[in-house]
C-alpha cells in the first residue's frame, strides 16, 4: 500500500512540476523579453497590477485548493464529489463578485491602477475564469497530469502570442487578452473531461455554500497570510515609492519566485500521500534530498547575481542586484517551512496550527514594515531583508509544532 502511494506521489509530483513549468517557468521566457521591450515604468505598472490581481485570486480561491483537495481525496462516490465541486464553484462565484467590487474601489483610489483602467480590469478576468478549472478536484483524485498538460499547452500558446505581438508599451493591453483566450481554452477542456467522468454541478442551498466558505476559512487565512509576505510588499512599494522601484523589486522577486516555484510541486505532490499515510519518514527523505541542492544553488546565485540580472533583464535593472542577493536567504528558509506546513502538520489535521504559524509570521512582517516606514528606512533592500527574517520566524514556529506533535506521525 505504501509503495503504491509512493508511486502516485512521484507521478503527481512530476505532473505538478509540469504545471509549475507552465505557470511560472514558461512566463520567464517572456520575462527578459518584456523587461527589454517595455519601459521600466510600464513594466512596474504591469508588476503592480499583477500583484493586486493575485490578491483577488486568493480571495476567489479562499483556501479551497487545500480544503476541497482533502475532502475529495477521501471520497470515491461521484455524487458526493459533485456536491463538493458544486459548493466550491458557487462559493467562488460569490467571492468573485466581492472581489470585483473591491478591485473597482482600488482602481479609483490607487493611481498606478487608474493609469490604464482597461488593462487593470482585463487582468482580473482570467481569475474569474479559473473558477472553472477545478484544480482541487484533480489534485484530490491524484490525476494532476490532466491539469498539467492542459495548462501547459494554454500557457505555451500565451507565451508565443506575447513574443509575436508585444512590441512596445502601447501593446501592453494584449497581455491580459492573451491570458483570457488561453484560459477559456483550458476551461473548455476541463468541462469536457468532467462531463465524461459524470462530475456535474448540482443545485446547492446558499446556506451550504456559506458553510463551505466557513470550513475553508482557516485555509484561506493561511494562504492570505503567507502570500501577504509577498503581495503587501509590492502594494506598499507602489504607494510609497516609485514605479521604477516596483520594477526593480519585481525583477528581483520574480527570479526568487521562479526558484521557489520549484518547491510547490514537491509540497503539493506529497500532500495527498501524507494525508493517507502520515509517514514522517517521507518528510525527512524530502528534506535530506533537496536541502543540499538548495544551499549550493544559493551560493552560486550570490556570486553570479550581476551576470544573472544583466543577461536576463538588461543593464537598466542593475539596481535589482542588491535586492536579489538580499532575498537569497528566503530560498533557504522557505523550503523546509513549506514542507513542514500543510504536507506535514496539515496531514495530521493540525490546520489551526499551520494557519497560526503563518499569521504569527505575517504579524512579524507587518510590524517590521511599519518599523521601516516609521524610521524612514523603507526601501526595496530593507524590505528584502525583512522578508527573509519573516520566513525564518515561520520556519522556527513550525519546527516547534512538529516537535510538539511528533507522536501523531507514523514512523514508517
Amino acid at each position: 500500500m505504501i509503495k503504491e502511494q509512493n508511486k502516485k506521489m512521484i507521478s503527481n509530483t512530476a505532473m505538478l512540476y509540469l504545471l509549475t513549468f507552465a505557470k511560472l517557468i514558461l512566463p520567464l521566457i517572456t520575462f527578459p523579453f518584456l523587461t527589454r521591450i517595455l519601459s521600466v515604468s510600464s513594466y512596474g505598472q504591469m508588476t503592480y497590477v499583477k500583484s493586486c490581481t493575485n490578491y483577488m485570486q486568493l480571495i476567489v480561491d479562499f483556501g479551497f485548493l487545500l480544503s476541497a483537495t482533502k475532502d475529495i481525496a477521501r471520497l470515491t462516490n461521484n455524487s458526493e464529489i459533485s456536491k463538493i465541486c458544486s459548493k466550491v464553484t458557487y462559493a467562488k462565484i460569490f467571492l468573485s463578485i466581492i472581489c470585483f467590487i473591491i478591485y473597482l474601489i482600488m482602481i479609483f483610489f490607487i493611481p498606478i491602477l487608474k493609469r490604464d483602467i482597461l488593462f487593470s480590469i482585463l487582468s482580473l478576468v482570467p481569475i474569474f475564469l479559473s473558477i472553472f478549472l477545478f484544480d482541487y478536484y484533480f489534485r484530490g483524485i491524484e490525476k494532476m497530469h490532466i491539469v498539467a498538460i492542459r495548462f501547459t499547452i494554454a500557457k505555451l500558446i500565451s507565451v508565443i502570442l506575447t513574443l509575436m505581438f508585444i512590441k512596445n508599451d502601447n501593446q501592453l493591453i494584449y497581455i491580459p487578452v492573451f491570458e483570457i483566450l488561453t484560459t477559456i481554452g483550458a476551461v473548455i477542456s476541463t468541462i469536457i473531461y468532467l462531463k465524461k467522468e459524470k462530475i456535474k454541478l448540482i443545485r446547492i442551498n446558499f446556506v451550504d455554500v456559506i458553510d463551505e466558505i466557513k470550513k475553508s476559512f482557516v485555509f484561506f487565512l493561511s494562504d492570505i497570510a503567507s502570500t501577504a509576505f509577498t503581495l503587501i510588499n509590492t502594494f506598499l512599494i507602489g504607494i510609497l515609492l516609485s514605479e521604477s522601484d516596483v520594477a526593480y523589486w519585481g525583477v528581483a522577486y520574480t527570479l526568487i519566485s521562479a526558484v521557489q516555484s520549484m518547491y510547490n510541486p514537491i509540497s503539493n505532490g506529497i500532500y495527498p500521500t501524507m494525508v493517507k499515510t502520515k509517514s514522517f519518514k517521507t518528510i525527512k527523505r524530502v528534506l535530506f534530498i533537496f536541502m543540499p541542492i538548495i544551499i549550493l544553488g544559493i551560493i552560486f546565485c550570490y556570486f553570479a547575481a550581476p551576470s544573472i540580472i544583466n543577461i536576463i533583464n538588461g543593464p537598466q535593472y542593475i539596481p535589482s542586484i542588491k535586492v536579489f542577493r538580499g532575498l537569497l536567504l528566503l530560498l533557504l528558509f522557505s523550503f523546509p517551512a513549506i514542507i513542514l506546513g500543510w504536507p506535514t502538520l496539515g496531514a495530521i489535521d493540525k490546520d489551526y496550527e499551520v494557519t497560526k504559524t503563518t499569521i504569527i509570521a505575517s504579524i512579524v512582517h507587518v510590524l517590521g514594515l511599519a518599523i521601516l516606514i516609521g524610521t524612514n528606512n523603507f526601501n526595496i533592500f530593507s524590505i528584502a531583508i525583512m522578508r527573509c527574517i519573516t520566513e525564518g520566524c515561520l520556519l522556527i514556529v513550525r519546527i516547534n509544532y512538529v516537535v510538539k506533535y511528533k507522536q501523531d506521525f507514523k514512523v514508517t
